[in-house]
Parts: C-alpha cells; structure tokens; sequence
C-alpha cells in the first residue's frame, strides 16, 4: 500500500547515497501515481476564488497576483498555489549534482538574529504528536543542502551567496518548534493565521516551515514585483513558505526559499506566467498550468535540476551584465535575505564535527555539515 510517510525516504536515501534499485522503482512508481491522482498544480483561476481541498480561502486578485496568483486572505502576499513533487529525474539529478558539490557551510553573520533572516521551523498541531527532537537535525541538514544548492549556482556567475539563517549562539541553524491549534495545518492560509496568531510576522523574517502535514509538497508566498533595487516588495516583506513532510529534502525547500525571495517573476524571458520558468534544467522550472509555454531543454546537463537559473537570466545572478533582463528587475541574487560573503579555502570537509568554527571575512562564521 503506497503512503505518504513511505515517500520521506525517497529525497534522503539519495542525499544519502544510498540508491538500491528496489527504492528507485519505488521512486518511479510513487511519483507517477503522485503525477495521475494525487498532486496537481493549482490550474489558472478563471475569475473565481479557489476552492480545492486544503488551498480554501484563496483570493483571485489579478491587480496584485496577475493571472494565475492568488492572494492570502488578509494579506497583500501572493501565492500560485501548490507545486508538485520534484520528478523522478530530479531526484536522480540530486546524485549526480552533489557529487561534484562541495560540503555546505553554513554562514553565521553577527548575533545570529539582527537583521534580515531565514527562520526555520518545525510546525506540527495540538492534536499531533511533537516529533521536533527526532527531526531537528534533519531539517537543519536540508537547510544546510539549500545553503549548498544557492552557493554552487552563484559560483557558476563568479560570485558567491550564501542564506542568512537565524542561527543560535553555537552558530547553529536555530530551528523553532511551533504548535498550532489543531485543523490550522488543512489549509495554507490556517498555517499563515496560527503563526501570524502568535507573532511570527515580523518583515525582516522569511519562515520557512517544515509541517508535519501530508496535504502539500510545498507552496509558498511570493511579491508580484519586479523593479530592481532594495526597496522590491520581495526584500522588505514576510513571507512564508510550507513544506510538507511528504516532500522534505533540499530539492522542494530550494525551489520554496526561491519563491520567497522573489524568483520567478512573471515578466521574466522565460516565465510560465505562473512564477515558474520554461527553460530546464533548473530548479524552478516546470508547466505550471493547463496553458503553460512549452519547456525547452537548454541546459543539457540533468544535474543542473540541482541549480538556480539556467543561463543566469530569469531570477538570479550575481553580477548580471547589461542587457540581461536582470539588470534591470528584481535579481533574487541581490537579497538581503542573502550573504555574498566567499567561501573560507580552510572550511573543513563533511564529516568533521560541529563546533569548530572558522571565522573568515568579516564577521562570517562557517560550520561545516556533518555528513550522514
């Protein structure tokens, strides 16, 4: 009998490197059941709130979302609804990528709390059993992967960027455990009202969410704003971005945090219309609605499922040339949610323990991940 808690293996045993070939045909079949019955994108609106299990409440507001957003209740933030999984080829795209990735730092600026910053949490309701202790060092694994993920692709544009996480005092991703009212996890707007209930609204926050749900893969906020400079929308706003259990691993969380910051507008060259892109391989690509623009391969190499931005010119670079559509719109790489600090050569390799840290430029802290 297929389950969603079977499919948590799936992301983790390849990060793992563990790919026997009974969990791959496991792998294929689960996500083409997910593709046939289960997952489907939230399709344009057709001037109408939406109304599908789990996503109630859900606003047409073409003025603010464009055609295919929807708007949270309450809120001026955006949303384009629920993504699908990551493909089979995705996942396998994992393998291939992080051979060839070196070990994630994590950076640790200043306190660990001033500032703009990512905040990571566990999320689970009243009703539910409170499992943070068994799965913190997962989710600060994963957030390490991102990390790792938004590092590589700014190093293919001569640059460096690393997420600013709120991080404790051991220079720690600092990952708060929150309990909500029970039934606030069956909708994304429940999830956005018990945490703004309880403060967790602050601008200078982007809380990415690991719930303890089965009813989404992930769906996040997003500005529809694309001028450039500090002052976007995407830059000075909260956001928030779910992910379900079903679909922890650093592929969904990525592709999550992107949203966040901004990526992809819907003016972009390559833009779905739908705040996705067209041209794979890439981590925010994929037909996003029954209208979507045909997908074009143009980064031939499937390990680039694991980077931001084929070809630099949709969502983000780090030094965009004139011309790029970046030069002049919102650059996801231009985030003050980001670090642009560069990567210590003494930064130890996976598998050495946490604790040691390397102070490099600045008041940058890194600490290596530890491997699995």
């Amino acid at each position: 009998m297929l389950t969603w808690k079977k499919l948590q293996v799936v992301e983790y045993a390849v990060r793992e490197r563990r790919w026997p070939s009974r969990l791959f045909m496991f792998c294929a079949l689960s996500i083409s059941i997910l593709w046939a019955f289960g997952f489907r994108p939230l399709f344009a609106h057709e001037n109408r709130p939406v109304n599908d299990q789990g996503i109630d409440n859900l606003l047409v507001d073409e003025a603010q979302c464009g055609i295919d957003g929807y708007r949270i209740p309450g809120t001026d933030l955006c949303t384009h609804g629920a993504d699908l999984p990551p493909t089979v080829e995705q996942i396998q795209a994992i393998q291939a990528a992080r051979a060839n990735t070196p070990a994630s730092p994590i950076a640790c600026s200043g306190d660990g709390v001033s500032g703009k910053r990512v905040q990571m949490m566990y999320v689970h309701t009243s009703d539910q059993p409170d499992q943070y202790a068994q799965l913190v060092e997962k989710i600060r694994a994963i957030a390490a992967d991102v990390d790792a993920i938004y590092e590589a692709s700014a190093q293919e544009t001569g640059g460096h960027r690393h997420v600013l996480f709120v991080t404790d005092a051991n220079c720690e991703i600092d990952v708060v455990a929150v309990t909500l009212p029970p039934n606030a996890n069956n909708s994304f707007v429940g999830t956005i009202s018990g945490l703004n209930a309880l403060g967790y609204d602050a601008p200078d926050r982007k809380y990415l969410l690991f719930v303890d749900s089965a009813l989404y893969c992930g769906i996040s906020t997003v500005k529809r704003d694309s001028q450039p400079g500090l002052d976007n929308a995407n830059n000075q706003e909260v956001g928030y971005a779910r992910i379900d259990r079903i679909c922890w691993g650093p592929l969904t969380a990525a592709h999550e945090l992107t949203h966040l910051l901004g990526g992809v507008q819907t003016d972009a060259p390559h833009t779905t219309n739908g705040w996705h892109c067209t041209d794979e391989h890439d981590i925010m690509c994929y037909p996003d609605t029954n209208d979507s623009p045909a997908m074009t391969v143009t980064c031939d190499e499937e390990s680039h499922e694991y980077r931001l931005d084929c070809h630099h010119d949709d969502y983000f670079h780090t030094d965009p040339a004139v011309g790029n559509y970046l030069y002049t719109h919102w650059n996801v790489a231009n985030s003050e949610f980001l670090s642009d600090a560069p990567i210590s050569e003494s930064t130890p390799a996976a598998g050495e323990s946490l604790g040691q840290n390397i102070t490099i430029s600045g008041t940058i802290v890194y600490l290596p991940l530890v491997s699995k």
